[in-house]
């Protein structure tokens, strides 16, 4: 039994012993799973599947302009040793890796900035710069200076007023010149004394000047203007000394010392448009205005008085304009009752104020198509048709004053500009400014030279020296711009632009862009004769040649009454192949003529009238009834159809019986199928070229103004 049991442990223990050694060899293993960003890369010590307790070592390798990011294993981050990292595996793991580009410090460079005298400049930033800055650089210059020059890098940079912005590639230089600003000095010095400067310009600022201003015997010094203040009155002993600060503007004015004196006399006010003249009577011990004796007020640089007129008060001053030497004018200032305030200007009796206009002032002035043209000749100065008398002339200022056409007039002549300013006394917006037109160059129209040309209505002359006359006035011609798609010449005539096409020595051609105008030329040898065929039903009457002989000059005016015989009427008139019928008035028809002409003219009986005198042709009048239905009257040969609102009604005669009327008024009746009788009148126009209609019957009436050829 014992035996038994022995055997059977031994048997036992074999058996487990087997079972242990076959458990031990089924090892646990696990995966490790990888996320790696952008920017590097990783490896692993061992590859799945990886036993448990293994050590793992992960290692991370960044790309060039990378650093390792984080690094999260199962979800906790974990710091790297030299780029590595060791962990135990004792379950799945799960490693997610990312990059960031790597942050490189800008490099730092310097800014060197070399500033002259005469400013200051700032830098933003001022220091601490780093290539890549943006860097505003400011300049502040002292007074009396300005900024010169400033070169970055030794290149000249502009600036946005005295800012300067660039972005720094590396270290960099910056050289600054500042200089003192000249200043200038304008001096107006008027008439009656001189003055005197200690330092002529340019100055510098801080500069200090003395101006002398010394008045001749006749006149004191009335005002000294410095850029813009009045310093006369700190004048000791005519100088004043100030310190440049800016440029200078100095206007000296003087008054004439024995100006009571210069008062007395009598003055009459310039007669302007709409204006009625006043007299001023000044002696030494009384003043008359109009007649009456009022006293008066000294002023700054006058007299006032005051005029009761009812309840209305009128407020006067006057003050003296000397305009030359010895010779003044009076300006009359008037502040009206409802304060608007009327300006006169007042000349002196027994002095004689006119001048001519120097030979450097002769020809034809132009200010565009808005103004009229003026002229200047020894004869004196011409508006347009307007011959301009001269009241006046400040020999200072160069400044005329006019009187054309009813209108006062100034007019400055600026010698260094070479124009003529034209201003309307009273109304400064009306000023023009004239630039002399220079005469027609000699190869435009020399060749056609003395040659005249019309069509009867305009005529063109053509000058010695080439110069062109249109209508009687002589004309700047210049080419139109041969740029253009026309060629030729531009000219006006009064505010009107005209073009001449074309001229050759028989016939020219002009256009206003509305009409177009050809005239022939005329040599003075045409002798021309007029042939007229009229039938036996009427008589004419033609105007004699202006010279008295059986033939016409040429374009000249002809003149040809028609009289038809009783009960018959002017059916048809041609001139010179061309029906004018139309275009007579009444019977009355004038024409210039161009050549040998051939008239003819025919009559109609009133018995063979389809339609009524001037008109053998179809035509076609509308309007509108008295009810303001439409309505229209359709004239042809053997028929006329009236439409009224859309119904027609058509004529049962052929003819039409005139009943009435005379040569400009017609009457008669027609009878329309539908409608019955219809009593007509047609009116004619006063200058023969239209007419109208009026109808009237039992249905309806109405009138028709609206003519149509068919």
């Amino acid at each position: 039994m014992r035996k038994y049991f022995k055997a059977l442990f031994i048997a036992l223990a074999i058996i487990c012993l087997s079972l242990g050694i076959a458990a031990c060899d089924e090892t646990t293993s696990y995966n490790i799973s990888v996320s790696c960003g952008d920017g590097g890369e990783y490896s692993l010590s061992h590859e799945n599947p990886v036993p448990e307790n293994t050590q793992v070592t992960l290692t991370v390798t960044p790309d060039d302009g990378y650093t390792v990011g984080d690094v999260l294993i199962n979800g906790g981050k974990v710091s790297l040793i030299g780029n590595r990292y060791i962990f135990t595996v004792t379950k799945d793991v799960s490693i997610s890796i990312s990059f960031e580009e790597e942050i490189v410090p800008p490099e730092e460079c310097s800014v060197t900035v070399d500033c002259g005298t005469g400013g200051k400049y700032s830098l933003d930033p001022a220091s601490d710069h780093h290539v890549g800055d943006r860097v505003t650089l400011t300049l502040t210059p002292d007074a009396g200076y300005q900024t010169s020059e400033v070169k970055v890098n030794g290149k000249a940079v502009t600036f946005n007023g005295n800012t300067y912005q660039w972005r720094l590639e590396g270290d960099t230089t910056v050289e600054i010149t500042f200089t003192p600003i000249p200043y200038t000095a304008t001096v107006s010095c008027g008439y009656g004394g001189e003055y005197e400067l200690s330092k002529q310009a340019p100055y510098l600022y801080g500069d200090e000047v003395t101006l002398t201003v010394s008045a001749d015997g006749e006149h004191t010094v009335k005002s000294v203007m410095v850029n813009g203040t009045d310093v006369a009155e700190e004048l000791v002993e005519g100088k004043y000394t100030f310190t440049v600060s800016a440029n200078v503007e100095i206007v000296i004015s003087f008054s004439a010392a024995t100006s009571r004196d210069a008062y007395i006399g009598t003055w009459t006010s310039i007669v302007s448009s709409g204006t009625l003249p006043y007299e001023l009577v000044i002696e030494e011990d009384s003043f008359t205005f109009n007649g009456t004796e009022y006293p008066l007020t000294a002023t700054e640089d006058g007299f006032a008085f005051t005029v009761t007129e009812g309840e209305d008060v009128y407020h006067y001053s006057f003050t003296l304009e000397e305009v030359s030497a010895g010779k003044y004018l009076l300006n009359l200032t008037i502040i009206m009752p409802d304060e608007s305030v009327v300006v006169q200007t007042c000349m002196k009796e027994g002095v004689n104020y006119s001048v001519d206009f120097p030979e450097e002032l002769w020809g034809d002035w132009d200010a565009g198509p808005s103004r009229y043209p003026i002229r200047i000749d020894e004869s004196g100065l011409t508006i347009e048709n307007d011959k301009a008398v001269v009241q006046s002339y400040n020999e200072r200022t160069k400044t005329y004053r006019l009187l054309a056409g009813g209108t006062e007039y100034t007019l400055v002549w600026n010698e260094e500009e070479e124009t003529l300013t034209l201003t309307i006394v009273g109304d400064a917006s009306s000023a023009a400014v004239y630039t002399m037109t220079i005469p027609p160059d000699e190869k435009f129209f020399t060749e056609f030279a003395g040659y005249y040309y019309t069509n009867g209505y305009h005529e063109v002359q053509i000058g010695a020296n080439g110069s062109f006359t249109f209508d009687g006035t002589l004309c700047h011609v210049y080419p139109i711009d041969t740029s253009g798609l026309m060629s030729g010449y531009n000219f006006y005539r009064g505010s009107k632009l005209w073009q001449l096409f074309s001229i050759t020595d028989k016939q020219l051609f002009l256009s206003d862009y509305t009409d177009e105008v050809w005239c022939d030329r005329v040599t003075g040898e045409e002798a021309y004769t007029i042939t007229v065929t009229c039938d036996d039903n009427g008589t004419y009457e033609l105007s004699s040649p202006a010279s008295g002989k059986d033939t016409y000059a040429a374009y000249e005016e002809v003149t040809i009454n028609i009289s038809p015989a009783e009960g018959y009427f002017l059916k048809k008139l041609t001139v010179n192949g061309a029906d004018v019928t139309v275009s007579a008035i009444g019977n009355t028809y004038k024409f210039y003529i161009p050549k040998d002409s051939t008239i003819v003219i025919e009559f109609v009986a009133e018995s063979d009238l389809h339609m009524f005198p001037n008109y053998y042709y179809t035509w076609s009048y509308s309007g509108t009834t008295a009810d303001g239905e439409s309505a229209s009257l359709v004239f042809e040969n053997g028929r006329i159809t009236l439409t009224v609102n859309g119904t027609e009604y058509v004529s049962s005669e052929a003819r039409v019986t005139i009943t009435g009327g005379t040569t400009s008024k017609l009457e008669f009746t027609v009878a329309f199928e539908g409608l019955g009788d219809v009593a007509f009148a047609y009116l004619q126009n006063a200058g023969g070229t239209a007419g109208w209609f009026s109808f009237s019957c039992d249905t309806f009436s109405g009138i028709m103004t609206t003519r149509t050829a068919k």
